[in-house]
């Protein structure tokens, strides 16, 4: 099944430790979460993300600040977002970094349309990269910004 985020949302099918709406960070309730630890946790075994959409970044999966997520063995394919991470993006905050650890995974001919990481963005993000496929994203597959995330 195919999903779009209409608006200024992220994630355009799963957003971890809040969603962004308008410029901020919000939980279902529609509060303010942007200067707050979420610390939710999200475990993706087996999945497959494929067609997803969102307006603002990650075009399958977001992983907000204060949040962790878990993904292995799951494939991306032909997700886009207006902005960062075409596929996946995990985004932090200068108080509270995300952490994403993401193994096994086939990550394919995904899309950031204005922006970087087509594959996987990531800025204030701590965890680990490793044992992936990432292939034919566009701009590039990978983008880093935190410096602190393990690429292998």
């Amino acid at each position: 099944m195919d999903n779009k985020i209409i608006g200024s949302g992220s994630g355009g099918a799963i957003a971890n430790g809040g969603n962004q709406v308008n410029g901020k960070i919000v939980d279902a309730m529609g509060s303010d979460l942007q200067n707050s630890a979420v610390s939710s946790t999200a475990a993706l075994t087996n999945n497959l993300f494929i067609g997803n959409i969102s307006e603002n970044v990650g075009g399958a999966f977001i992983n907000w600040h204060g949040a962790e997520s878990n993904i292995t063995k799951t494939r991306f394919s032909y997700n886009s977002a207006t902005n960062n991470g075409g596929a996946i993006a995990s985004i932090g905050s200068d108080e509270n970094n995300a952490t994403i650890f993401v193994n096994k995974a086939i990550v394919t001919k995904n899309n950031a349309l204005t922006g970087e990481g087509g594959g996987l963005f990531a800025r204030f993000s701590a965890g680990e990269i490793a044992n992936n496929k990432f292939s034919s994203n566009t701009p590039n597959d990978i983008t880093d910004e935190s410096g602190i995330l393990i690429i292998k």
